[in-house]
């Protein structure tokens, strides 16, 4: 299952592969592409794609307009998969699906509209209400503000007599 996840709305986007190879993979990554394009109303050169270094990624930077970069680990992206999987598994074993892509499409509907604590909505009416470039910028100034914030430095000022320690370094 190939899983991709729009950072600003958290709205998650899954499809079944075939096999894990790199042509197949950017043959996904290329349908998720235009799925994102049309969903959030953007240009595709607006679009940026994070993958781990896996080689099923590999021909990702031949999709044309789309920036591809690689990280170690894309945590956004692990957590949603992980909320999709959960509730992959609640509906295959409660038997309310008969295929794998149809088990699948219902947990990613359930995952898009289950309530966000930080947009304060679902991702899904989150891609609704922020599809201008006004609500675009909206979202941007809301995600930053609740992102976590570096420990301030707590230490007193240094006064005469306080004892210290020097570190030196090698040349």
């Amino acid at each position: 299952v190939v899983n991709m996840v729009d950072r600003l709305t958290s709205f998650a986007w899954c499809q079944v592969g075939t096999n894990k190879t790199a042509e197949d993979t950017k043959n996904i990554v290329e349908e998720g592409v235009l799925f994102f394009k049309k969903l959030l109303k953007i240009k595709q050169s607006q679009i940026h794609l994070f993958s781990d270094g896996g080689g099923e990624f590999f021909d990702l930077k031949y999709i044309p307009g789309v920036t591809h970069v690689v990280i170690k680990v894309g945590a956004k992206v692990e957590q949603k998969n992980s909320h999709v999987m959960r509730n992959f598994m609640r509906i295959k074993n409660a038997k309310r699906g008969n295929s794998v892509a149809g088990v699948l499409a219902q947990s990613v509907d359930m995952v898009n509209n289950s309530y966000n604590r930080i947009l304060k909505m679902t991702p899904a009416e989150a891609v609704e209400k922020f599809t201008t470039p006004e609500g675009v910028q909206e979202i941007k100034d809301s995600y930053n503000k609740h992102r976590a914030k570096a420990d301030t430095d707590r230490r007193k000022p240094l006064k005469v007599g306080d004892f210290v320690r020097l570190l030196v370094k090698k040349e």
